[in-house]
């Protein structure tokens, strides 16, 4: 009788520790699953909350209003239109930044008053961003405007090559489009350095597997002494897999400069070149920088695991690889053993 006193409740406060423990347990995985999600939330009621805060008039930084005008506007929020229209009158050059970024999301008929006094505000900047966001949605006003926009004879290079870029995005017609490229591709292979760097990046942004700038990017990595615009230049070949780039990779990763040599290390996946494995490994015995070796070996992660292991395998026995070298090629053996056997290059 005693025992059957003392064991009912005992047997009722184990269930009870294991329903609370299940409660526990089930709301960990809700807070899991809504974790990235509540992220999401929080940024936006935060975004909502600097907006709101600066059409009370209290005060909010201005990278605060500029992010947030911007990211509500990408989405439609209707605080962000509000803001962004009184914001294009605003002293700070960042915040009417922000506003030509953010009206540009809208319907025509809601933000062409206030585009077009950004199209024409005092700073440059302001007025490239206003050019471009013409062209994040296609209308036969927008195209107007762009239109006319390129006939005033006061336009800056960074003006020229938005208005061409907007126009060439916003064409309906391919005869249009077609123009408008060509106008680009003129300016990119014209005299004036500045104007061509900008025009041949825009171009390559815009339109980098038309036949016109592929020929274009041959050019400039053949001939370009600017190494931004060959570096980008290599980098587009690769996402296009040009057969031309597959060929020149073992030259292009024995070039002096580093930039130009990572951007070609780090297309070898992209074109898969059947010298890659020769590429990859002179860059591991030869190459000086431990940085540009760290390129060479990500690749072998996207490359056929097997072949890979051979390689490191091989390299890890050669004597003349310096200790700290050699320390990184086993981190990379681990790894890539490791992972599934998926490679890019078929």
């Amino acid at each position: 009788m005693l025992k059957n006193k003392y064991l009912i409740p005992g047997i009722l406060l184990i269930v009870a520790f294991g329903l609370f423990f299940k409660v526990l347990s089930s709301k960990k995985k809700v807070t899991e699953k809504t974790e990235k999600n509540q992220v999401i939330v929080d940024s936006d009621k935060t975004d909502k909350g600097a907006l709101e805060d600066f059409l009370n008039g209290d005060k909010v930084p201005e990278n605060e209003i500029y992010g947030a005008v911007i990211r509500l506007g990408q989405v439609g929020d209707n605080i962000a239109l509000e803001v962004a229209k009184k914001l294009v009158a605003n002293e700070s050059r960042l915040l009417r930044e922000g506003a030509a970024q953010a009206l540009s999301y809208f319907p025509d008929q809601s933000i062409l008053k206030e585009v077009g006094d950004l199209l024409k505000d005092k700073e440059e900047s302001v007025r490239v961003f206003a050019i471009e966001g013409l062209s994040v949605l296609k209308s036969q006003e927008r195209e107007k405007i762009a239109e006319e926009k390129q006939k005033q004879s006061n336009l800056s290079a960074n003006e020229k090559v938005a208005v061409l870029g907007a126009l060439y995005k916003l064409r309906t017609q391919n005869e249009k489009q077609k123009k408008d490229l060509e106008s680009l591709l003129g300016l990119a292979t014209g005299s004036d350095k500045a104007l061509s760097q900008k025009a041949s990046l825009k171009a390559m942004q815009i339109a980098f597997e038309a036949k016109p700038v592929k020929d274009m990017m041959i050019e400039k990595v053949k001939n370009s002494k600017d190494e931004t615009v060959k570096t980008v230049a290599i980098r587009n070949l690769a996402n296009a897999n040009d057969p031309w780039l597959r060929e020149k990779l073992l030259e292009l990763s024995q070039n002096h400069n580093p930039a130009i040599k990572i951007a070609a290390i780090q297309s070898l996946h992209r074109v898969c070149p059947e010298n890659r494995w020769q590429i990859i490994e002179n860059i591991i015995k030869k190459e000086k920088e431990e940085s540009i070796v760290n390129h060479a070996l990500e690749e072998l992660l996207f490359i056929e695991r097997a072949k890979s292991l051979m390689l490191l395998t091989k390299l890890s026995k050669d004597k003349d690889i310096n200790p700290v070298r050699l320390k990184n090629l086993e981190s990379y053996t681990a790894e890539i053993t490791k992972k599934q056997d998926v490679s890019v290059c078929k």
